[in-house]
């Protein structure tokens, strides 16, 4: 007769792989809170050329001690030649934004717009999570150790490993494990 191997190897071996192909994969490194960076020009423009225009009235910034405000880089800060002309809070999901900035050359006055774009409709995503939970299962107390890590979205469809561990405070005080690789809906 076939003996099944211990769940806990596969669960092992699964994660194993997960962390093999998110550490082997190119990614963006995520942005680190409180880091201010240049951002990239929006794909459509990005081979667009600049022209200069004139601007009929000065244009209007915030005063300097905004700079330190919104915490830019200290060779922003003490460069007198940089202003702020528009800020933009983007909100906070899944989906990327992209933001413009337009100058209106009669009165000076700026604008930031915010767009939130469609979810592309394939993309490498390598954001995983961890979490513990404590409920019943079987109509008995229990906790659940349980990890998630994405590789690739279709649209609003996520593509990964998922594995977990239940332990139960009833009856037998072995574990139950879970490993598995599947898809998940986002809203």
């Amino acid at each position: 007769m076939n003996k099944i191997p211990n769940p806990l190897l596969w669960l092992a071996l699964l994660v194993l792989a997960a962390l093999s192909v998110y550490y082997f994969l190119p990614r963006t490194a995520p942005a680190v809170v409180g880091e201010t960076r240049i951002a990239a020009p929006a794909r459509e423009v990005v081979l667009e050329p600049k022209a200069a225009v004139q601007v009929a009235a000065g244009v209007k910034a915030y005063r300097p001690a905004v700079k330190t405000k919104l915490r830019l880089p200290e060779a922003v800060v003490a460069n007198a030649a940089e202003h702020v002309i528009s800020t933009a809070k983007v909100p906070n999901d899944d989906r990327p934004h992209t933001v413009t900035t337009t100058l209106n050359v009669d009165t000076g006055e700026s604008t930031s717009y915010v767009r939130t774009d469609p979810l592309p409709w394939m993309a490498k995503n390598f954001s995983g999570e961890f979490g513990m939970y404590a409920g019943y299962k079987n109509g008995g107390p229990a906790v659940r150790l349980q990890a998630r890590q994405s590789v690739l979205d279709i649209k609003a469809v996520r593509f990964g490993v998922v594995g977990s561990v239940d332990q139960s405070f009833q009856g037998a005080a072995t574990p139950e494990f879970f490993v598995g690789v599947g898809a998940w809906y986002r809203w």
